[in-house]
């Protein structure tokens, strides 16, 4: 079996300046690493840079590596994160009873098209247990209740921490998470919302869609803030329909593109694409 290469993907968002590529382009030559491939985006004063290289031949060690790198940055104000390929980040699925974007990604983790670890599922419902099970992934329960809610989310907070989780996924997790879980994951919970945002929040979108005679429907994947369906959009995925679908026909339809909005914005967010400029808008590079 071939070994994957070792790359790293490094990530840098500063204040927008003259020479930021050249000067980052010379920092990693002069520390062994080739650059594979790179993009960068500028906006409202802001700088965003996405570098993927080649590690083999870096010249210090890893750690001393993303110190120097963060005192370059922090030199002009900036701010810097570094993933390695041989470090997989750790994914938590929160789901409830329905199985079809939970489904997507553990196939799709499993045939290796997810760039990172699915480490467990939680669930405020036991149906989708076994669903977990088939494919060898942790499974925790934690039933919610008005009066247990804030408990239950303690519990969660502490297990995901444990598992040194980097991204929390809603799959039709049918549960408002608080302000305080949401802080404690900033911009590392994405959820898949099932319509074309902002058209239709909240619950009931195909009843809504039905009833305005929409003749496209789709879903939107955001990060979650502690205002509902008001992330930032990640990806948003359409499909047509007719005045023929009745209400169940548009929610059948409408499980395909959630599975695949959420697919896309999870992998993008886990191969270090996604950047979020003033707390709205997604720059994906």
């Amino acid at each position: 079996m071939k070994t994957k290469p070792q790359t790293a993907i490094i990530r840098i968002v500063c204040p927008d300046q003259k020479g930021l590529v050249a000067r980052f382009a010379g920092f990693l030559a002069n520390h062994g690493l080739n650059i594979l491939d790179s993009e960068d985006h500028g906006e409202d004063g802001i700088f965003f840079q996405r570098i993927a290289v080649d590690i083999v031949d870096i010249n210090i060690s890893f750690a001393i590596f993303e110190n120097l790198l963060a005192k370059e940055c922090a030199k002009i104000s900036g701010t810097c994160e570094v993933l390695y390929s041989h470090r997989p980040k750790q994914v938590a699925i929160f789901v409830s009873r329905e199985s079809h974007c939970l489904y997507e990604l553990l196939i799709e983790h499993e045939r290796g098209d997810v760039p990172g670890d699915i480490s467990l599922v939680i669930s405020n419902h036991r149906d989708l247990e076994n669903v977990a099970k088939h494919f060898d992934i942790p499974f925790y329960y934690f039933p919610i209740e008005t009066k247990n809610k804030a408990a239950q989310e303690r519990k969660e907070i502490a297990l995901l921490r444990s598992h040194n989780i980097d991204l929390v996924v809603l799959a039709r997790y049918m549960q408002i998470l608080s302000p305080k879980f949401v802080r404690a994951f900033q911009e590392k919970i994405i959820n898949v919302h099932h319509s074309f945002l902002p058209a239709f929040p909240g619950k009931n979108p195909y009843a809504q869609a039905y009833a305005r005679g929409v003749k496209n429907i789709g879903a939107t994947a955001h990060y979650v803030t502690k205002v509902l369906d008001d992330g930032a959009y990640i990806c948003q995925e359409t499909v047509p329909c007719t005045h023929r679908d009745t209400p169940a026909d548009l929610k059948h339809k409408g499980r395909h593109v959630e599975r695949r909005a959420l697919l896309l914005a999870v992998t993008a967010h886990l191969e270090g694409r996604l950047f979020v400029s003033n707390g709205k808008r997604v720059i994906e590079l």
